[in-house]
């Protein structure tokens, strides 16, 4: 199905969602490559277990050059490392919107304008009492942005899509950014862990701190001005 004006994801997941039939589906963002066998991984693993509500699968990047690609790769080592200890824990209620299988029953309609759909639904799925799991045995690879201006640009849109789940969920995602702001010793550790395994990491660690500061900023100045800003995303170069 292709939409001939764009009117957000939030209306394009609901169309998709009142067209499904079955018991699961299977997501994927635009820019999103699933490796062979991705899809299935996730449905089996779905099917397995009649208590799992979603299950997404790992974000891949392209390793390139230069500071913005070591940001963004350190960005993504701490969103999947975050997400493996809260799946080991069973406390995840985020699923990463790049590839991810619902379970129908879990789930439902999104609210009007929202921004970051899987974390939403994941919720939804949290609070009708099922599991929400990350696995590394699917993967898909992505695109990321190219410029420091543009991920700062895609950070912002991302914390602004967090508080609004907050706000519309009860609950914010539970992700490395609420980790470290409602949970500091388990947050702290986890960067602690992820800069062990990469220590070229440390390199990228003052300009990510001034980049994910700007972007909150940024994103807090938005949730004041509007509920719904960010609602169609801009494409990146």
């Amino acid at each position: 199905m292709i939409e001939e004006e764009r009117r957000g994801k939030a209306d394009a997941v609901n169309k998709i969602l009142t067209r499904a039939r079955g018991e699961f589906v299977v997501m994927a963002n635009a820019d999103a490559s699933p490796e062979p066998g991705a899809m299935a991984r996730l449905l089996s693993i779905i099917r397995a277990d009649p208590h799992i509500g979603a299950v997404s699968a790992t974000p891949v990047v392209e390793h390139g050059k230069g500071v913005s690609s070591l940001l963004v790769d350190m960005i993504w080592n701490t969103h999947n490392e975050s997400s493996r200890l809260l799946n080991h824990m069973g406390l995840s209620n985020h699923a990463s919107e790049e590839l991810v299988a619902f379970r129908l029953s879990a789930i439902g309609m999104l609210p009007n304008g929202l921004v970051n759909d899987g974390a939403y639904l994941a919720q939804t799925a949290r609070r009708k009492g099922y599991s929400v799991k990350f696995t590394d045995s699917a993967k898909v690879h992505i695109e990321t942005p190219s410029r420091v201006s543009d991920l700062i640009a895609q950070r912002r849109r991302v914390l602004f899509g967090h508080v609004q789940v907050w706000r519309k969920a009860g609950s914010p995602p539970k992700t490395i950014e609420s980790l470290v702001l409602l949970s500091p010793k388990v947050g702290v550790r986890l960067v602690v862990r992820i800069l062990a395994k990469n220590p070229r990491f440390l390199l990228a660690l003052p300009i990510a701190f001034v980049t994910e500061i700007s972007a909150a900023l940024l994103s807090i100045s938005d949730c004041m001005i509007s509920t719904k800003k960010h609602a169609i995303w801009r494409r990146f170069s």
